[in-house]
This record gives structure tokens, C-alpha cells and sequence, in this order.
């Protein structure tokens, strides 16, 4: 029987792979590369550079992200996220929200090419500003990877859902990172709908919707739930309660290690969209009166009923 030549270890794979590169690289035409083919030297050389990053990389980390409406009490749980032992929290993203270029004319962002690029007085493509973002945040992941942290995205769903005449009909970013093969994990965080929209009356954000009603905003929570179906979801009012318990599910959800320290430590987050509770304690806070005409809006939505079902929230029939 003759014997078959062992496979060659991964770092001898490794060192082929990029020797073979940087022999296309440095090939000109006509000069005799080591293979004949139809593709360009530039494309050969990409394609050994993915196949140089699986090998180095077989088993990449995913990503995890956090999704919830405004006044949900996101910031709240994404800081006591971000207190757990090697995780990094990015806060508040969405690369195509309208919202910060209203009013940016002229605003310093040399760290930021999308705002630059709209600073240059163009609308850039949408699929050019997803392709940058998914190969930033691949980049993050793998950095980060070798430092054995890993990396959570909250994105900024107030910009895609509760603003403009309607929600965004683009793709989200949960969608820009799968369609560039970046594995995620998802969660989704709640509060009563009718007590997340007061506050945000009171912040004076429910006018960033046309209509500015709460019908109109129990039809757009309904879109944002459904755009992530198949995502396991916390209650912020139960996280309040018990808020060692559902951590311990948040990190269970999000395969992330878990730290019971972390209600010592979150309030030293400064995140942005920190709009509500100001105090170190973490607890459920007593719920305000609701002026009358929302208790009437709330009465005569159609949508809310099926809100409040599909979220298993008790229905609110008195102003209080």
C-alpha cells in the first residue's frame, strides 16, 4: 500500500497562499505567471486573499446587534451589555439615517467618509455605503477577535422606522451584514408601546413621523417587528424587575460571557440616546398619567390591539 503525503498544516497553506499573491501581484503580463487564466492578476490576487483570510480565520466570531424603538429603555440595556467582560459595544448606528444631515453643512467629521461624502454635495448609493460598512464592521470583528472580545452593534432603528413620512423602505442593517456573509446575533428589546410614544411626546420626537399620531406609530412598531421576526425579544419592563435574571438571558441570547457585576459598572457608559434615566439603580420606575387626548388616541387606534397582542402586553383602557 502506498502511503499518502500528509495534507499540509494550515500555516503552510497559509504561506503558499501568500506567496502565491504576492507572485500575481508583482507579475507582469506576458512574463510568465505560475498559472494561465482567464481571470486578471487582480482578481486572482483577491480571490487568494479571501481564501488566505478563511484559512487564518476558519471560525469567525459573529456579530451581535441590538434593535429597539426610541424611549424603550435600549441605552439602558446596551450599557449593561457593554459591562460585560470583553464585549464592545458600537452605539447608535444606521449609515443611511437622514436624521445628522439635516443640519451638516459644515460639520468636522474627518473620521467619517459617509458624512464627508454627503458634505461633498452628493447622495452617495446606498449599496456604497452598506459595502463600506459591512467590510468596517468585518474588519472590527476579526481585530478584535484576536483579542477575544466580542463586538455588539446597536443600531439606530428610531432613524429607519419613527422618521419621514414613512419608514425606510431600504434594507436594514442586519440585512447589509448578512448579504456580506457576516454571521449575527439577534436581539430585540420592548416596552408597553403606549408608555414608550408618551415619552416620546414628551421629548417631543413623535413629530419626526407624518402623521404624527399614535396609530401611526403603533403601524410603524408593527413594520419594525416584523422586519426582525425571527429575533428572540426582551421586555425593558421585565429587564427593570429583574434585572439579573434577564441579563443572564440577554448574555444566553447573545452567547456572550456574563458578568454579575455589571449593575456596578453600566452607568459609566456615556452612550449616546441616554435621554432617560439618569440614576446608577436600576429598577421599574412608576408609571406617569397619560394625558387625555393620547388616552383617546390610544382608545380609537386600530393598531394597538394587535401591538399590544402580538407583544403580550395587557391592552390600556383608563388614563392611568
Amino acid at each position: 500500500m502506498t502511503a499518502t503525503k500528509p495534507e499540509k498544516s494550515v500555516f503552510g497553506q497559509l504561506r503558499a497562499i501568500r506567496s502565491l499573491a504576492r507572485d500575481v501581484s508583482g507579475a507582469k503580463p506576458g512574463t510568465g505567471a505560475r498559472f494561465s487564466t482567464s481571470k486578471s492578476a487582480r482578481d486572482i490576487l483577491r480571490d487568494l486573499q479571501r481564501r488566505a483570510a478563511k484559512i487564518q480565520s476558519p471560525h469567525p466570531e459573529p456579530v451581535r446587534t441590538l434593535h429597539h424603538l426610541s424611549c424603550t429603555g435600549g441605552t439602558l440595556i446596551s450599557k449593561c451589555v457593554a459591562s460585560m467582560a470583553n464585549t464592545l459595544v458600537l452605539n447608535e448606528i444606521d449609515m443611511l439615517s437622514e436624521i445628522p444631515f439635516a443640519r451638516a453643512n459644515n460639520n468636522f467629521t474627518p473620521t467619517d467618509l459617509v458624512s464627508l461624502l454627503y458634505q461633498s454635495g452628493i447622495t452617495p448609493d446606498p449599496d456604497l455605503v452598506f459595502e463600506l460598512f459591512s467590510k468596517s464592521i468585518m474588519s472590527i470583528r476579526d481585530h478584535y477577535q484576536k483579542q477575544g472580545q466580542a463586538v455588539v452593534l446597536r443600531d439606530h432603528a428610531h432613524s429607519h422606522f419613527l422618521y419621514g413620512p414613512a419608514p425606510r423602505a431600504h434594507r436594514t442593517m442586519r440585512d447589509a451584514l448578512d448579504e456580506a456573509g457576516i454571521d449575527c446575533l439577534t436581539l430585540l428589546t420592548v416596552r408597553n408601546p403606549v408608555h414608550s410614544y408618551h415619552s416620546m411626546q414628551r421629548m417631543g420626537w413623535h413629530t419626526h413621523m407624518q402623521p404624527s399620531s399614535f396609530e401611526e406609530y403603533c403601524q410603524r412598531y408593527l413594520t419594525f417587528l416584523e422586519a426582525y421576526q425571527d429575533a428572540p425579544l426582551i421586555k425593558y419592563e421585565e429587564f427593570a424587575k429583574s434585572p439579573r435574571i434577564v441579563m443572564k438571558e440577554i448574555c444566553e441570547h447573545l452567547k456572550l460571557s456574563y458578568s454579575k457585576e455589571f449593575q456596578d459598572v453600566f452607568h459609566s457608559f456615556k452612550f449616546s440616546g441616554d435621554s432617560g434615566r439618569k440614576s446608577s439603580e436600576i429598577s421599574l420606575r412608576p408609571t406617569l398619567e397619560l394625558p387625555t387626548d393620547l388616552v383617546k388616541e390610544v382608545r380609537e387606534s386600530k393598531s394597538y390591539l394587535e401591538l399590544a397582542q402580538r407583544l403580550d402586553y395587557s391592552v390600556i383602557d383608563s388614563p392611568h
